[in-house]
């Protein structure tokens, strides 16, 4: 049976922790949803749709580093946006990511995300 690794970026916080950044089983590994929030100081980045998602990735690609993965072996990718209507810009970011065989991907309109300054939100499915 496999084995569940949490992986956590920063262990240093004091802040309780809800849950982790991502969740290795096997070679899978599931992030949590992140946002566009800076891992030096823990706030929202300042910025439109385009930087937010560009943070965003940022930190998935952090996290997936950690667990030992990088963006080429991502599979399942879902976006969470308040607002649909930064679909277009989202595409233009997501696509400076994932140009090449890009992973399946689901993208969905939300009332609220984490936070409310957040205005997307990305889960990933990856592999070791």
């Amino acid at each position: 049976m496999a084995q569940r690794e949490v992986i956590v970026l920063d262990q240093s916080t004091n802040r309780p922790r809800l849950f982790s950044d991502a969740i290795k089983v096997g070679k899978f590994i599931y992030t949590s949803g992140q946002g566009p929030v800076d891992p030096q100081t823990g706030k929202t980045i300042e910025g439109d749709i385009l930087a937010q998602t560009r943070q965003t990735l940022e930190n998935c690609k952090s996290i997936l580093k950690k667990a030992g993965s990088n963006l080429e072996k991502v599979i399942k990718v879902s976006i969470f946006l308040k607002d649909i209507s930064d679909y277009p810009e989202v595409n233009k970011v997501y696509h400076e990511y994932f140009f090449n065989k890009p992973p399946a991907r689901s993208c969905f309109a939300v009332s609220s995300l984490a936070r409310e300054d957040w205005r997307i939100e990305i889960e990933i499915v990856s592999i070791s």
